[in-house]
């Protein structure tokens, strides 16, 4: 019974909390993703220019030796230049995540950001966010294609939920609660099942609603209407959070 009264009572207490700083959170978020996508963008460029500049031929035997070592030596300096690539922007979406991320979840817990605080959050997400590109890359490479897709969403599922009660931990305690946070994040799972299942359903519906209005809105309207979702949504689970804690 309390699984059903907690999260009612979790639900109410959210819509209270909503005040003007859910714009800004959702200010902080377009930045974030905003800077993550043309960065992104402008280094796929780079490495679609320097795939281009390979020369790779359809008979290998025709290639001389001299041919031989230079293909070689052109794909050698593109692999690890990808390599190179993708750890940079790993450490990007480490800082970004933990700049804006931290201000966003000091908004919603009204914690200050401070830079102590902000710290252990870098510090946090430097562990989680290279761990969890190489599982994800792991998952896909292993198992088998018929199986991966269904392995990468309960993996992402259940990443993203033990994140976001890490998070929320952090900052109502100023510190990483690793063990606390698996204990609440599965260990207490049922007290999360009707909050996903509210805010999938909510979603689905005012999706369904959006897609039949027939109302012409700007091209950036939906984007942002998500993120005010995202935002609330992160009001709803640290209610959750804080009433089991």
């Amino acid at each position: 019974m309390k699984a059903l009264i907690l999260p009612l009572r979790a639900f109410w207490d959210s819509v209270k909390k909503i005040r003007a700083e859910i714009g800004l959170i959702v200010l902080y978020d377009l930045i974030f993703y905003g800077i993550l996508y043309f960065i992104g963008s402008y280094f796929v460029t780079i490495v679609q220019r320097k795939s281009n500049g390979i020369n790779l031929t359809d008979n290998y035997q025709m290639l001389n030796l001299i041919g031989a070592q230079q293909t070689l030596s052109s794909l050698q300096g593109f692999f690890f230049m990808l390599i190179f690539v993708a750890i940079l922007y790993m450490i990007l979406i480490i800082i970004m995540s933990t700049i804006f991320k931290g201000l966003i979840w000091g908004i919603t817990l009204k914690k200050k950001a401070s830079k102590q605080l902000l710290v252990r959050y870098g510090l946090f997400n430097s562990v989680w966010i290279p761990a969890f590109i190489i599982v994800l890359f792991g998952i896909m490479l292993l198992m088998k294609p018929a199986m991966a897709g269904f392995f990468v969403l309960l993996f992402l599922s259940a990443s993203l939920h033990f994140v976001m009660v890490g998070s929320i931990l952090l900052f109502m305690n100023g510190k990483i609660l690793i063990k606390k946070t698996a204990a609440i994040s599965f260990g207490r799972i049922h007290y999360f099942v009707l909050p996903y299942g509210f805010i999938a359903g909510l979603w689905i519906v005012l999706s369904y609603l959006h897609s039949i209005s027939g109302i012409a809105l700007p091209s950036i309207f939906p984007y942002i209407l998500t993120l005010f979702f995202i935002a609330w949504a992160r009001y709803y689970i640290s209610e959750i959070v804080h009433h089991i804690h």
